[in-house]
């Protein structure tokens, strides 16, 4: 508790007029917020050990470590298996105005911009536009020149 300069009697907390000789006093200050540090990463209980191929393969210490295993040659390649040129080409011979090849072929894009013309033409744009840019398209999957979304040879 506070004490008046004046006449010594205690005062409440947060009041600014003491109750005996009626001094006016400043309010408190308000409380100063200090910014909490910074967060440190807590220091590890032991050095970090060296990772060693035995620790992940399960090779106990001093033994020989196995060599990887031979990937099959039709095993799956990143992003999925290879697409086909003949249900490519299929595709873009019977559903072509669409851009249903192109969404076989993962290049999404080009697809949905071929579907839009032809809905936005009533059909008008897939015959004029898209057919002779389906035939470039199926012949340039069947030369092999045209890659799938990923830019992967088509199989």
């Amino acid at each position: 508790m506070e004490q008046c300069q004046n006449c010594g009697s205690s005062l409440k907390p947060g009041t600014s007029r003491c109750a005996k000789c009626g001094t006016q006093f400043a309010p408190p200050p308000p409380p100063q917020f200090q910014p909490q540090p910074p967060y440190q990463q807590p220091a590890a209980p032991f050095p970090p050990q060296a990772h060693t191929p035995q620790q992940y393969y399960g090779a106990p210490p001093g033994y020989p470590q196995q060599p990887p295993m031979m990937q099959h040659m039709y095993a799956a390649a990143p992003g999925g298996p290879l697409k086909s040129k003949f249900v490519a080409v299929v595709l873009a011979l019977l559903l072509g105005p669409l851009g249903i090849h192109n969404f076989y072929l993962g290049r999404n894009a080009i697809a949905i911009c071929q579907l839009l013309i032809s809905i936005c033409t009533c059909g008008w744009g897939a015959f004029f536009v898209i057919l002779p840019w389906i035939f470039v398209e199926a012949i340039m999957i069947f030369t092999g020149s045209l890659k799938d979304g990923l830019g992967r040879p088509l199989q």
